[in-house]
C-alpha cells in the first residue's frame, strides 16, 4: 500500500519517522504543558492552587520529564536539528530544577498537609491552599491552633519523611545528567563526522564489553524508572481523586463534582495537544 501510494522511502524507515514525529510531539508538548503549569504556580498559583493539587502536579511534571527522557534515548535524531535540541534540553533542566524546587520547598517546616487522608474521616489539611504549608507566615498560623483530637481529625504529615517523589527525584536527577552528557557527546559526534559517508547514529556498537552494559543502561534504566512512576501516580492521583469525592468539599449545587467538569480550559488544552502530535506525525507522509 505505501508503495502504491509513491512514497520514496523504505517501509521501515518511513514507519520510524513516523514514530520518532510522535513520540518528540508527544515530549515537547508534555513539556510545554508542564512548565506552563509550573510558571503559572509560580506567578499566581500558590494561592489559588489547592495542596491536593499540588501533589498531584508533582508527579505531572515528574512523568513529563520522563517523557522526554524516553523520547531521548529513543530517537536517533534528537539532535538532528540543534537549536531545537538545545531547547528541549534546556527546558527539561529547567523543569527538573523547577520539580526539585517543589519537593524540597516543603522541607523547611516540620510539619506539612498529609499526602493521601484516610476514608474514616472527610475532613483534611490537603484542601487548604498549598500557599498554607510554602509559605513561613502561614504555616506557622495553620499548625499553632492545632493539636491533639484537632489535629487528628484533620491530619498532618513529618517533612522528614521519604516520600515517593523524593525517592524518585534522585534517579531522575541521575537519568537527566546522563542524558545531557549523552546528547552533547552526540552534538560533537556529528560535528567531528558531518563530512563522512558513513551515517552511522552515536554511539554505534562499543567494542569494549563494559560500554555495552553502560549503553544498555542508559536504554533501560529510563524506562524502568518511568515504569515504576506511572503505576505510582495512577494509584494516588486515583485515590485522592476519589477522597476527595466522597468528602464532598468539591460538590457544586446539585451534587456535581467541579473536577468532572471538562468543559474549563485546564481539561481542553492537553486533549488539544493531542491535535499537535497528530499533525506532527502526518508531516513525515510527503508528495514524491
Amino acid at each position: 500500500m505505501i508503495g502504491s501510494l509513491g512514497l520514496t522511502q523504505e517501509r521501515g524507515e518511513l514507519l520510524y519517522d513516523y514514530f520518532e514525529a510522535a513520540m518528540l510531539a508527544i515530549s515537547d508538548s508534555q513539556l510545554l504543558l508542564a512548565a506552563a503549569q509550573c510558571i503559572n504556580f509560580g506567578l499566581t498559583g500558590k494561592c489559588t492552587t489547592s495542596q491536593y493539587h499540588y501533589e498531584i502536579g508533582k508527579y505531572l511534571v515528574m512523568l513529563a520529564c520522563f517523557s522526554v527522557l524516553i523520547t531521548m534515548v529513543l530517537a536517533r535524531n534528537f539532535c538532528k536539528a540543534p537549536l531545537a535540541a538545545f531547547i528541549r534540553l534546556g527546558s527539561l533542566i529547567a523543569l527538573v530544577g523547577m520539580l526539585g524546587y517543589m519537593i524540597q520547598l516543603p522541607q523547611q517546616f516540620s510539619m506539612t498537609a498529609e499526602t493521601m487522608p484516610p476514608t474514616s474521616r472527610k475532613d483534611s489539611l490537603i484542601l487548604l491552599s498549598a500557599s498554607c504549608f510554602l509559605d513561613p507566615d502561614l504555616s506557622g498560623d495553620v499548625f499553632r491552633g492545632l493539636n491533639g483530637s484537632r489535629l487528628a481529625a484533620v491530619g498532618c504529615a513529618n517533612t522528614n519523611t521519604w516520600t515517593a517523589d523524593r525517592i524518585l527525584y534522585y534517579p531522575l536527577v541521575a537519568f537527566t545528567c546522563a542524558a545531557v552528557i549523552f546528547q552533547i557527546a552526540q552534538v560533537i559526534h556529528n560535528i567531528n563526522h558531518r563530512h563522512d559517508d558513513n551515517k552511522e547514529c552515536f554511539p554505534g556498537r562499543p567494542e569494549q564489553k563494559p560500554l555495552r552494559w553502560l549503553l544498555l543502561a542508559y536504554w533501560v534504566l529510563p524506562w524502568v524508572s518511568a515504569l515504576g512512576t506511572l503505576p505510582l501516580f495512577w494509584t494516588s492521583t486515583d485515590g485522592l481523586k476519589n477522597w476527595v469525592a466522597e468528602s464532598g468539599w468539591l460538590d457544586l449545587p446539585g451534587g456535581h463534582n467541579a473536577e468532572n467538569i471538562v468543559q474549563g480550559f485546564g481539561q481542553i488544552a492537553p486533549i488539544a495537544a493531542v491535535v499537535a502530535v497528530i499533525i506532527a506525525t502526518c508531516e513525515q507522509w510527503t508528495w514524491p
